[in-house]
């Protein structure tokens, strides 16, 4: 039985572990058992940067199992590369760095669970990071590397204006209102850029995809949704805001350094990017809790959290899960991964990131403020939402892409947007023939 097949059969929420158990992919696969003189190959697919050094890590430590790393240039093109091998059956590589979120790699039969291979592994990880690679009793990846999402400003600016540092996104209305007379912008939208109003709706609370038995639940135009969009609408409609590409990253950072645009928010692998980009405001930023919404009951954040998943078609899946917790686990390759210069600045979910965090910091973008802001990504990753998932729709994002272009120069409102969007995605999955409801 496929992985999809299981898991739609079953459902989030009420999949009995007994039927798991006897379909689960550790029954039929073999373990690690490799040795010195013939050791078990495992391929390995990423994109971070580090990657190449953390595998020769770990080749250098294993005898039994080797890896063998192929870097693509994205996610994008790596969640390409695997849906052709996994669809071909031929070329199947026996570990990734997931290109999406694991629900909906696995509802498209991307993924394997890993439930019984991963068993024994979850005290060495963040509660939050596991959950995030888990869903319905099942263990779908392993948890390397969280996004704890705080906010960056050029404090210089703010102080020369008699601005406070926000505390919630109402607070940074109030403070744009002021500093537009200058000629500042307080957040940028880039038109081909909807992540704002994702991370805002998943810090509001909304979970815009799920699966319901054999269904796709859509709920994208839900009041949590609306609530962010109404937060955001107003930094529209007062042009509050710039409209940088990250298409022309130069101008953009021009725009930042010359203080026309003063919050960025942002996670620990940003951080050395921004140092490198900027240079006449180096040392003026400071990192601060990422605004909450006003009536919020809880300091929440977005998390990014990522995994290691074992594709549908592995058969050394025992052997690619105990690669994968080394490489997210072990001291050697955790070192390399949070590290800006060797690695990608990844943020560790181990039990205890602390002697990880000041190796991810820029020495010059924070001045000296530089101190303060391992307290502040501790906070974030504490108070992080666990994983969004992503639509099953394959024209989604490309739609959501061209609405917000719309939105952000008041072609529509943000509330049209969402409507739009739910209607967009329930129709597209209608088409195609898959189960759909709405939240």
């Amino acid at each position: 039985m496929s992985a999809k097949k299981r898991w739609m059969a079953g459902g989030v929420a009420v999949m009995a572990v007994a039927g798991l158990a006897a379909c689960s992919a550790g029954g039929d696969n073999t373990d690690s058992g490799g040795t010195a003189d013939d050791p078990t190959v495992i391929e390995f697919w990423g994109w971070n940067q580090g990657q190449d050094l953390m595998v020769d890590a770990f080749n250098d430590a294993n005898d039994t199992i080797q890896l063998k790393y192929t870097q693509y240039p994205s996610n994008a093109d790596l969640a390409t590369a695997l849906s052709n091998a996994v669809t071909a059956g031929t070329d199947v590589p026996c570990l990734v760095q997931a290109p999406g979120s694991p629900v909906s790699l696995l509802s498209k039969g991307l993924i394997q669970p890993i439930t019984e291979q991963f068993k024994g592994n979850e005290d060495l990880f963040l509660d939050s990071a596991v959950v995030s690679q888990s869903a319905n009793g099942e263990v779908l990846g392993v948890p390397f590397t969280g996004g704890p999402a705080f906010a960056m400003i050029n404090r210089a600016v703010f102080d020369a204006n008699g601005v406070e540092a926000p505390k919630t996104w109402e607070d940074l209305i109030e403070a744009g209102k002021v500093l537009k007379d200058k000629g500042i912008a307080v957040l940028n939208f880039a038109g081909e850029d909807p992540s704002t109003l994702i991370n805002f709706s998943n810090q509001a609370g909304a979970t815009w995809f799920a699966i319901d038995g054999d269904e796709w639940v859509v709920d994208v135009d839900s009041p949590e949704t609306q609530a962010a969009a109404d937060i955001l609408q107003q930094f529209i409609d007062n042009d509050l805001v710039t409209h940088e590409t990250f298409a022309d990253i130069p101008a953009m950072s021009q725009t930042f350094d010359a203080g026309k645009m003063v919050t960025i928010p942002l996670t620990t692998w940003n951080l050395a990017a921004w140092q490198d980009r900027l240079s006449t405001s180096l040392g003026s930023w400071e990192t601060i809790d990422l605004p909450q919404f006003a009536d919020a009951d809880e300091f929440v954040t977005t998390g990014g959290f990522s995994g290691y998943s074992v594709p549908e078609g592995c058969e050394d899946v025992d052997a690619a899960v105990d690669a994968g917790v080394f490489l997210a686990s072990d001291p050697s390759t955790v070192a390399i991964a949070a590290s800006p210069t060797e690695g990608a600045g990844n943020y560790p979910v181990i039990l205890d990131a602390s002697d990880y965090v000041e190796g991810i910091l820029p020495p010059t973008l924070l001045g000296d403020t530089v101190n303060e802001t391992p307290a502040v990504i501790e906070r974030a990753a504490e108070a992080a939402r666990v994983q969004w998932i992503d639509s099953p729709s394959a024209t989604y994002f490309d739609e959501l892409v061209s609405q917000w272009a719309k939105a952000i120069n008041k072609e529509i409102t943000l509330r049209e947007l969402v409507t739009h969007m739910q209607a967009y995605v329930v129709d597209d999955l209608k088409a195609q023939g898959i189960a759909v409801k709405e939240g």
